[in-house]
């Protein structure tokens, strides 16, 4: 499918992810429209996103924003045009609202299984995940299927390091590879200095109780790489109701697969 005929809906200002994720869409070719969805305490009728100028907005809960929503959606199909939402606000009664909207849309969620429970019932095109960086979400997958291929593995070590943001299919990774709880541990954790909102920062050193061996691993990623992946999502989206596709929920897991091929 070509970029221009993608149409993407932003959903989450001001949240600065909605900015960067609108920012990314106009700057890969596709369409960005000319309005958005904000979240209900945000008092502005209207946000200046760099690239695309002012979009007007309408708060989650407000009908108005479904009647936008009905109306873009029936417009792009008039027009040929791929509909979608990008949704960075991470709220779980949105679903139903893309549904009854009939439109696609891609989603970050934390708590991500009342979500596709929902969605599977519509049968919406979807992709919901806690992060939309691809190779963040390929590396969590990685160590899911170490965690369940050695279970206990690190029984007996200690964890030390900083978990800010760290999803919970890594956390569960690590339940699996200590034998006990590691969740609680991260969430201790203190924003480094250097943090801004959409970052993710984790470091962690798996140390045994004679301090003889020693696993240990850093990553950083920024809200631009979350951007570039919720964009990659949009696209694969796209492909897939380009090939008439049954309509089912995915995964970043599955775009990751695919994202080397969509850059051909």
């Amino acid at each position: 499918m070509k970029h221009e005929l993608i149409n993407v809906i932003i959903a989450g200002f001001p949240n600065k992810l909605a900015t960067s994720v609108a920012t990314t869409c106009k700057q890969r070719g596709f369409n960005v429209a000319r309005f958005g969805a904000s979240m209900k305490d945000f008092n502005k009728d209207s946000i200046e996103v760099p690239d695309l100028g002012k979009l007007r907005l309408y708060k989650f809960g407000d009908s108005k924003l479904k009647d936008q929503l009905k109306a873009e959606v029936d417009e792009s199909k008039r027009e040929s045009r791929f509909p979608i939402v990008a949704d960075v606000s991470n709220l779980p009664e949105n679903v139903e609202l893309y549904n009854e909207c009939n439109v696609p849309f891609v989603m970050q969620s934390a708590d991500h299984k009342t979500r596709i429970q929902s969605n599977e019932k519509a049968k919406q095109l979807a992709v919901i995940s806690e992060d939309f960086n691809k190779y963040a979400v390929a590396f969590d997958a990685i160590m899911r299927e170490w965690g369940r291929r050695f279970p206990g593995l690190f029984r007996g070590f200690d964890v030390v390091g900083d978990g800010l943001n760290a999803s919970r299919h890594l956390s569960h990774s690590f339940n699996d590879l200590l034998d006990k709880e590691f969740h609680k541990n991260a969430d201790k954790q203190k924003p480094p200095a250097s943090y801004v909102e959409g970052m993710s920062h984790q470091e962690f050193a798996f140390k045994d109780g004679k301090g003889s061996t020693t696993f240990s691993f850093k990553r950083s990623a920024g809200p631009e790489d979350f951007a570039e992946g919720m964009a990659d999502a949009i696209q694969f989206l796209a492909k897939q109701a380009e090939l008439d596709l049954p309509a089912r929920v995915y995964s970043m897991v599955d775009v990751a697969r695919r994202a080397p091929l969509m850059m051909l």
